[in-house]
């Protein structure tokens, strides 16, 4: 199995937002995911939800043009 990398992302719809998440969750490094308001629509709260089981994750504001 090929390990994962880190990357910059900007998320589209709030499901593939949600994918680009974990997927950067079991990624090596840091990932920056730009545009994640489409997930404040579908997933409330979604950084706490998943600091709550161990994730290193922060809102960081906007990185990308």
């Amino acid at each position: 199995m090929n390990p994962t990398t880190p990357s910059e992302a900007c998320s589209g719809k709030f499901r593939a937002s949600a994918s680009l998440v974990l997927a950067a969750l079991v990624a090596d490094g840091e990932t920056i995911i730009d545009r994640v308001y489409h997930l404040d629509r579908g997933y409330e709260k979604i950084e706490e939800k998943l600091k709550a089981v161990g994730a290193q994750i922060r809102r960081i504001g906007n990185m990308l043009p």
